[in-house]
């Protein structure tokens, strides 16, 4: 290589290593000095501007960012978003849909309430809320004539049934209130009040005495809940089928051996209630369990019973014509029997209701 060339090239490879190792230095000096800072803030020191926090006027986004007080400053801002949520927005759906009246819970104003008392006066014992939910975990807020509820009847014996009733649950892992069999809770309409939560062991004990307790308590206008646990069927008897007909059920007569089933009707409702499911068991299994949300109206309107054309089944004509509630109006009934003929048919028509929606003979 000529030698203009060569001294050339030796200048310039001694200016670029000079280059390199002043910003090597540079560097270097500059991780040291933010160690030496944050040094400091652990023992106090590094203060800039009366501030402890360690950041420099010449920090970038991503260093403040990556830095563990700006890490603790996001974590307190989440913690308080969380805690204004839950005493503004939780508190203004519980108000809303959980307590429309002063008398269901003792403290309104307390999300610790345990019990809720009835609006007859007190003479039945107070009812235990076992957990509240705002909205009973609908989605949807419900419209000011209805009111929340949360049905679900359990996989098996040992997966115990839940029921919420405008943001309480009445029924939830506790043995004392809801139990094997059919459960029923009754809603006072006009205040708002559960009135009693009770439970009928249809396996072990006849059901005859769930036909005098419905006599003298559900009243009317009382909006009932009925849902199964367990088993339900085993010695629910014809007769307490036929109450449960009467007052707006049109599944109940296929209620069998570990069938999950549940109701919400009113008395002195015409026609079959809306509010109704029933899963079947196989194999002496379990019946698929029934998990559901509800918007249930203080005034629940019934579905007119469906009528179709069996001529032999006279006895059970008799019986589905004699019960007025079973028609959606008195014009519905008067088409298809004669009350003069002692219940009897009109025009030699003979319709009576499918899916087992008329009282077993």
């Amino acid at each position: 290589m000529p030698m203009k060339f060569y001294s050339a090239y030796n200048v310039r490879s001694s200016i670029n290593r000079s280059l390199i190792k002043e910003h090597t230095t540079n560097d270097s000096m500059d991780v040291d000095k933010r160690e030496t800072a944050n040094d400091g803030v652990g023992r106090g020191e590094g203060k800039i501007n009366g501030g402890g926090s360690g950041w420099k006027a010449g920090d970038s986004v991503c260093y403040i960012m990556s830095s563990t007080s700006f890490r603790y400053v996001i974590c307190v801002i989440i913690v308080l978003v969380l805690v204004l949520y839950k005493t503004v927005y939780m508190n203004y759906l519980y108000l809303k849909n959980g307590v429309k009246s002063s008398t269901p819970i003792t403290d309104v104003n307390s999300w610790n309430a345990i019990y809720t008392t009835q609006g007859n006066g007190g003479d039945r014992p107070p009812i235990e809320v076992v957990e509240i939910l705002p909205n009973c975990g609908l989605q949807t807020i419900c419209s000011d004539n209805a009111f929340p509820v949360h049905i679900y009847t359990g996989k098996n014996m040992t997966d115990f049934p839940k029921l919420c009733i405008m943001g309480k649950y009445v029924v939830s892992f506790n043995r004392t209130v809801g139990g094997r069999g059919i459960n029923i809770a009754l809603v006072e309409p006009t205040t708002y009040t559960i009135v009693v939560v009770k439970n009928f062991d249809t396996y072990e004990y006849s059901s005859s005495n769930m036909d005098e307790w419905l006599s003298t308590t559900m009243k009317d206008g009382y909006v009932a809940i009925f849902f199964t646990f367990d088993e339900a069927s085993k010695k629910l008897t014809k007769s307490t089928r036929n109450v449960l007909y009467e007052i707006g059920s049109g599944k109940i007569q296929d209620l069998t051996y570990r069938c999950q089933w549940y109701m919400v009707t009113q008395k002195g409702i015409r026609g079959i209630t809306p509010y109704e499911k029933i899963t079947y068991s196989h194999r002496n299994m379990w019946a698929e369990p029934l998990d559901d949300k509800l918007c249930v109206p203080f005034q629940i309107t019934g579905n007119a019973v469906v009528v179709d054309d069996l001529t032999n089944d006279r006895e059970s004509l008799f019986q589905l014509c004699n019960m007025t509630s079973r028609w959606a109006t008195t014009d519905d009934q008067s088409i298809y029997c004669n009350e003069s003929n002692d219940g009897g048919l009109a025009n030699g028509v003979y319709p009576s209701v499918s899916n087992y929606d008329y009282p077993t003979v």
